[in-house]
This record gives structure tokens, C-alpha cells and sequence, in this order.
């Protein structure tokens, strides 16, 4: 079985991503999963914060967030929440920031878990009108 990932908002700067489901895992893959229509790759690394994360589900479930096979966070539904890591309280969550975000599920009940997430390097835009004037061809970085 396998959790399903959905994309909320995608923009130039942040992807807001929902795993939702019965058990299982995903991962969100940053050279794909967080690609907006209009950005291509920058280099080959990609650099994701995790700005905020809220999660709930039934009771007895939990969500096991790891990168690069590092567990990051750990939370158990029993204790539904919204953590920030906007710079107001607490920095970016940015342990293993260039590698894929691989979430999992202790438990069977559905659960729910969105998460914020800040592209900080390694995007870049296709547009660039300001640069290239009438002459841009929005298909490629840097024409």
C-alpha cells in the first residue's frame, strides 16, 4: 500500500505537498515532484526547507519523515499539531535539504500530513522577459 501525494500550490519559491492514506510510504522527489511548468533544474542539486508542517489522522498513527535515510521528524497523530519553521520561532527545517523528502506511516487508520516546502536553490525560472526582452524564448533557462 502506498501514501498518496498531492500537490496544493506550486509556485516559484514554495510547493505546499499533502500525503494522505492507509499505510505505506512516498517519497517526494526533488528534481521532480516540486517543478513548476515554468522552472527548469539549475545544476544538479537541488536545495528544499521544510517551512511548516501540519498533520492529523485517526488515532494511533505515525508519520516517520526521513532524508537520506535520516529521520527529521516523528508525529504521532495522537498529538495532531502545526509546526513553523518560518524564521519567527524556529529556522527552516534544512537537515539533508538536497535530498528527497521520504515520508512513512506507522499504523493503518488514514492520516493526513501537508508540508511546506522553500525551494532554495537549484530552480530556475524560464521566464526571463527582463533579461531577454521580446527575444526570450520561454521554453529554456537562459536563452
Amino acid at each position: 500500500m502506498a501514501l498518496t501525494k498531492t500537490i496544493i500550490r506550486m509556485a516559484e519559491t514554495e510547493t505546499v505537498v499533502k500525503v494522505s492514506g492507509n499505510g505505506g510510504t512516498a517519497t517526494i522527489d526533488l528534481q521532480t515532484d516540486l517543478l513548476d511548468s515554468n522552472q527548469a533544474l539549475a545544476g544538479a542539486t537541488q536545495t528544499v526547507t521544510i517551512t511548516a508542517v501540519r498533520w492529523g489522522g485517526e488515532l494511533s498513527n505515525v508519520f516517520l519523515i526521513n532524508r537520506n535515510s535520516l529521520r527529521i521528524l516523528t508525529l504521532p497523530t495522537d498529538a495532531s499539531d502545526t509546526m513553523l519553521f518560518d524564521g519567527q520561532e524556529m529556522p527552516p527545517e534544512n537537515v539533508n535539504a538536497t535530498h528527497d523528502i521520504e515520508v512513512s506511516q506507522v499504523g493503518t487508520g488514514y492520516v493526513e500530513l501537508y508540508l511546506k516546502l522553500r525551494k532554495v536553490s537549484g530552480y530556475a525560472p524560464k521566464i526571463e522577459t527582463a533579461q531577454f526582452g521580446s527575444k526570450d524564448d520561454e521554453t529554456v533557462v537562459g536563452s
